[in-house]
């Protein structure tokens, strides 16, 4: 799996840049796309401000963003049923919507700028997402894990779209924190994760971005340089795990 930058061991200008993403994301997470950028020389200085300049237009396409989701999800029939799970698991759910839309979006806007196309313009100022202020549980690295919940993460993280980007995507790992939902995630996802449905959606939410965000649709495999492999593994894995996080927070909310 990729390397990475955890949050706890950050130093430096990677923990001035870990700390600016949560606050513009308003988010308690720093999602796995930084922290891999992190090990990279001179990615994340190079790709976290490129990100951060359009902002106004990632955020004002955020909501059409996920409205599209929602009519995905509901169309292709990809829901899942699960036992309530508690408060500061939706928390985390919520986290990862907040922070896999906004990736999305500037992994597109990244992609773009490294074939040579200009950013979006910014527009307006930024929409107004309430921070997600909750505390969280800490996030498990694998090694952690029990033998059982390796085993789930493997699974999950071996079908779908992205499965062969090299991403171990940390919701999965972050979901540990509760073997009893990490269960059922488990037990439900991977078939709807395998499904040529999903498949579909996937390239349609890439392309849908571009189309938000007024660029052409962009290849998406990973290439030798090293940013740009990063930049397009992320993108397989990406669609996908926006598109699992909003079925399992339907879920949650049902």
């Amino acid at each position: 799996m990729l390397a990475e930058i955890p949050e706890a061991e950050a130093v430096g200008e990677v923990a001035q840049i870990y700390r600016r993403i949560k606050e513009v994301q308003g988010s308690p997470v720093v999602n796995l796309i930084w922290r891999h950028l992190a090990t990279i020389d001179g990615a994340l200085a190079w790709a976290w401000p490129l990100a951060e300049d359009s902002r106004s237009k990632i955020e004002i396409t955020m909501k059409p963003m996920i409205d599209f989701i929602d009519r995905c999800v509901a169309g292709h029939g990809l829901g899942v049923k699960l036992a309530p799970p508690p408060p500061p698991a939706v928390e985390v759910l919520r986290a990862y919507e907040r922070g896999n839309c906004w990736n999305l979006l500037a992994t597109t806007i990244l992609a773009a700028v490294r074939t040579g196309v200009s950013p979006p313009g910014g527009g307006s100022e930024p929409a107004y997402f309430p921070a997600i202020l909750s505390s969280v549980p800490a996030l498990l690295r694998y090694g952690e894990l029990d033998d059982r919940q390796r085993a789930q993460v493997d699974e999950l993280s071996g079908v779908g779209p992205g499965s062969s980007s090299g991403v171990r995507p940390s919701l999965w790992l972050h979901l540990a924190n509760w073997p009893d939902l990490l269960d059922e995630v488990a037990a439900s996802c991977p078939s709807v994760l395998a499904s040529a449905g999903f498949s579909a959606t996937c390239d349609g939410v890439l392309e849908h971005a571009a189309a938000l965000l007024g660029l052409a649709p962009l290849r998406v495999a990973p290439v030798p340089a090293s940013i740009d492999h990063a930049i397009g593994a992320f993108r397989q894995r990406l669609p996908e795990m926006l598109l699992m996080g909003r079925v399992l927070i339907r879920a949650a909310s049902a």
